[in-house]
């Protein structure tokens, strides 16, 4: 008769608790590796790839937005999205913005970084899973400018607490007035264009503003970038004191003269103008531009100086001559020339 064992119900749980502690640690191990693994957002496929260890920067927001305006010299640029679900084990966030090449010149000016303020707000989840958010703002040295990208930026470390899936927003805003901007540029569509993206450190080059970058536009003026046409001279002759013509209406007309003296003149709403010269001597040419208001400036028009004196002088009177005579004399029209055949 075969024994029967003795069943022991504390072993069993014992058993069945280690078990559960196994399947606890694996799956916390499997979380914290997901949660420490680098991915970047598709915003085109919607999906998270694995993000390998040759790229440059790794974008920290989902579905970002980017708002642009202007108001009281005041330029505000602002980039909104979500916190992928994994990026909460990054230290560090890096909102980066790109001006137009009608505004780079701002980034030459010292003081670029004391006009600049980027204010943030990065929501973590505090203790208990309160939803809590890091804010605050940076200047000064702490804004990083660079010229290649035509971009502004920061870093901003964030260690409170794991990431959520709220908003996050970061707001640069650029003092223009003080920077000598009073009104914004013209553009030759219109508009102005700005780029923001936000990632893991400050980019060094703009591939990742164009492939995943928010944008966001400013409606301007559209920029004169057609020069005038070539202004009309009229015809000058030697005993002439003004030289006139016609240009683009209000264009600004610089006169250029034969011994390389200028003079400028203004056309009017009709597009007249005229300044005053001295007589120039037959043959010089006489050349003129024409610069609109945008700073455009046309190919040049010309024309050559005539002789006013059109009218052959009167035969020459030559007084005697006899053969021991070594000159000869007579009289002519005033300042001709005489020459014997």
């Amino acid at each position: 008769m075969r024994k029967r064992r003795n069943y022991d119900h504390k072993k069993n749980m014992q058993r069945k608790n280690k078990l559960r502690m196994a399947k606890r640690s694996s799956a916390l191990l499997a979380a914290t590796a997901i949660m420490v693994t680098p991915y970047v957002y598709d915003s085109e496929q919607k999906t998270l790839s694995k993000y390998t260890a040759e790229a440059a920067n790794i974008a920290v927001l989902g579905n970002q937005t980017l708002s642009a305006s202007y108001e009281g010299g005041i330029l505000t640029l602002r980039i909104r999205g979500n916190q992928l679900a994994n990026i909460g084990a990054l230290s560090t966030y890096s909102p980066n913005f790109q001006l137009p090449e009608e505004l780079a010149s701002i980034l030459q000016n010292p003081n670029i970084r004391n006009q600049t303020t980027i204010s943030y707000s990065i929501p973590y989840a505090g203790i208990g899973g309160i939803a809590l958010n890091n804010t605050g703002s940076v200047t000064g040295d702490r804004i990083s400018v660079n010229t290649t990208t035509n971009s502004i930026g920061t870093s901003i470390r964030h260690t409170l607490g794991l990431s959520v899936s709220s908003p996050t927003t970061f707001t640069a805003r650029i003092n223009l007035a003080n920077l000598g901007i009073t009104k914004l540029p013209n553009a030759p569509d219109g508009t102005l264009d700005f780029r923001a993206v936000a990632t893991d450190s400050l980019i060094t080059t703009i591939d990742l503003l164009n492939s995943r970058g928010a944008l966001a536009s400013i409606t301007t003026g559209i920029s004169d970038t057609q020069p005038p046409a070539a202004p009309v001279i009229h015809a000058v002759n030697s005993e002439d004191r003004t030289v006139s013509g016609t240009a683009e209406a209000n264009s600004r007309i610089n006169i250029t003269l034969p011994d390389g003296s200028t003079v400028t003149a203004t056309a009017d709403a009709n597009g007249n103008w005229s300044a005053a010269i001295s007589p120039q001597r037959p043959g010089g040419t006489i050349s003129a531009t024409a610069t609109d208001a945008a700073g455009n400036r046309s190919a040049a028009g010309t024309i050559t100086v005539t002789n006013a004196d059109t009218e052959s002088p009167a035969a020459p009177v030559i007084n005697p001559v006899d053969s021991d005579d070594t000159t000869v004399s007579g009289t002519a029209e005033p300042g001709s020339a005489f020459r014997l055949p």
